[in-house]
């Protein structure tokens, strides 16, 4: 199982403002993946969006 990350992340736009509408989490890559990534992430909406999302 992935180790969760502590540290605050870096580069979040607004995260107050999203803390009404998703949980981000961060963990750590397995060992034979840390070359490649520093950490990966997991979004669970939580809320309702008012206006709809651009993708």
């Amino acid at each position: 199982m992935a180790k969760p990350k502590k540290e605050n992340p870096r580069g979040v736009l607004n995260p107050h403002e999203g803390k009404h509408h998703f949980d981000l989490s961060r963990f750590h890559p397995p060992d034979d993946l840390q070359y490649f990534l520093e950490h990966f992430w997991i979004v669970e909406v939580t809320g309702k969006f008012t206006t709809p999302l651009n993708r």
